[in-house]
């Protein structure tokens, strides 16, 4: 995907189509997080959408960057985007934005221990995006499911892993669910 995103990135910033080309950056940037664990072309891409007034592209950015943050264990970051990015969504009326924001700020509690924020916020998510699956899923398997297994807490754990999988039980969660039996 990174070879044919960097074609269109150059055929888009080759017909001066600026927002075409920030959305294949972000594009771009969320392979790199997803390969690399790295966050230079999103940052980049944040930065240039709000210099030119791209503010919802900017806040869909900023999600993907509170992601990366979250997985490389840069839980202060991660809540500081995901916090600003949610209350951007909310302004703007991005309400599966403002879910997502507020699942990366749910899962940095999560890994930090820090259960009554956690739960706030995924509560929150959930809230705001009570059709998502993935979501749901998500908020049981990476937010409770792990913040229990941090706790070594084995059967508040395998209840959580057993709500996520029932939350998409005929889909894969499209985001990162580490619901296996044999985590627990």
């Amino acid at each position: 995907s990174a070879a044919a995103f960097t074609r269109a990135l150059d055929v888009a910033a080759g017909a001066g189509l600026r927002v075409h080309r920030l959305r294949i950056l972000n594009e771009l940037g969320t392979a790199e997080m997803l390969r690399d664990a790295r966050g230079d072309r999103l940052e980049l891409a944040r930065a240039e959408a709000l210099r030119t007034g791209a503010v919802g592209l900017a806040v869909g950015i900023g999600a993907n960057i509170a992601a990366l943050h979250a997985m490389t264990a840069r839980f202060t970051d991660a809540i500081d985007v995901a916090s600003e990015t949610a209350a951007a969504a909310q302004r703007l009326g991005l309400t599966p934005l403002a879910a997502a924001a507020l699942l990366m700020q749910g899962f940095a509690h999560a890994h930090q221990g820090r259960d009554r924020d956690m739960e706030r916020c995924l509560t929150a998510a959930e809230t705001a995006a009570p059709d998502d699956p993935d979501l749901r899923a998500g908020a049981w398997a990476i937010g409770r499911g792990l913040n229990a297994l941090l706790a070594e807490d084995r059967p508040r754990a395998r209840g959580a892993l057993a709500r996520a999988r029932a939350e998409a039980p005929d889909q894969h969660a499209r985001i990162l669910n580490p619901d296996r039996k044999s985590v627990v």
